[in-house]
Order: C-alpha cells, then structure tokens, then sequence
C-alpha cells in the first residue's frame, strides 16, 4: 500500500470519526504498518471495524486493521501443492493435473499406437508445447491414420465411435457391440 492509500484509509476513519486528527507523524507510522498489505484487504477489514456495533464511538487500531492479513508478499508465496503425473513423472500444479493428465495420456496412447501401427516414433515434446486447438487437431488427425492401420476388433471399434463423435456423428458401435467385442478378444 502507498502512502496515498493510507491516506485514503486515514480520511475514511475521519470520516466515521470526525474528531479523529490525521496528523503528520499519524500518517508516516500507518503508512510503516500498513505498507506491506493490500489497500482492498485493509479496506474491507476497516468496513468491518465500522459495522461492528461494538465499536460504536471507537477509533480503529492500524494494528487491529493488519491482525490475520496476509502482506502482499505473503499472498503471493502460496504454495500450491503439486501432483506426480502417473504417465510422465513430473509434478504438476494441483489444478493443472486434470487437463495435464488429459493431455498426457493422449500423447501416450498416439505415442504407443503409432509405434505399432503407423511405425514412427512421435515428437513427444512437440505435442506437450501444442496449444491446446492445434493439439486436439494432430490428435484426431493421427487416430484417423492408425484407424485406417488397424485390423477389426474391440479397439478399431472404440476409436471409430471416438473419431464419429468427435465430427458430430453418431457411433456406429453400442456398449453392449463393444463389451461383446471386447470378450471375444480376451477369449481369442
């Protein structure tokens, strides 16, 4: 917080109490305690102190308005906890690990069907830096070609009703089509 903004909270205290003096030496020790923390949350804190009926008639303490605050450094050195991706071993920010998980097991399942269908090993870093459009653009592009690669069973069936869906066509395959396939395969 500047010192403009101490001064804005000083007027706002004088305002709810007109015989409070902002003063010289008043304004620099304030502006010393309130320095590190947000004018918003110094703000609220003061609206608080002044619907609190209890204070009715009472001057706000500057160290009552920074109790629980957070500085404005300490705000921004929250830890966010990280996660282990189980596909590619790295950790990720919690609240990127579901889009992060998505993407990655993508580029397994390219990176494995390529392998064995198309025979070429994938750029695996290539994929992770895509923009999301133009990953999910390759992604459907490559299916297709494994797709056109694969002998018939469970998972062409799977992948086609994949590839239908994703250009807004119905699947050609029911789950109970699917499970069937699926048993004769473990059976075979």
């Amino acid at each position: 917080m500047d010192r403009k903004q101490v001064g804005d909270i000083l007027e706002k205290v004088q305002i709810h109490r007109q015989s409070f003096l902002i003063t010289k030496p008043v304004l620099n020790e304030w502006t010393r305690v309130l320095e590190p923390y947000d004018f918003d949350d110094v703000n609220k804190k003061l609206d608080e102190y002044f619907k609190d009926s209890d204070n009715f008639g009472r001057y706000p303490d500057v160290f009552y308005l920074v109790k629980f605050l957070k500085t404005t450094e300490e705000k921004n050195d929250i830890i966010i906890p990280k996660i282990i991706c189980k596909i590619c071993r790295k950790k990720v920010n919690y609240e990127d690990y579901n889009k992060h998980f998505g993407r990655c097991s993508s580029i397994e399942y390219l990176e494995e069907m390529s392998k064995r269908y198309l025979e070429k090993d994938l750029n695996k870093d290539k994929l992770y830096s895509m923009d999301d459009l133009t990953f999910e653009k390759n992604y459907y592009e490559i299916c297709r070609r494994i797709y056109d690669k694969m002998p018939g069973g469970f998972p062409k069936h799977l992948l086609e009703n994949v590839l239908l869906t994703y250009v807004g066509k119905s699947p050609n395959y029911k789950l109970d089509e699917i499970t069937e396939d699926l048993f004769n395969d473990r059976i075979s």
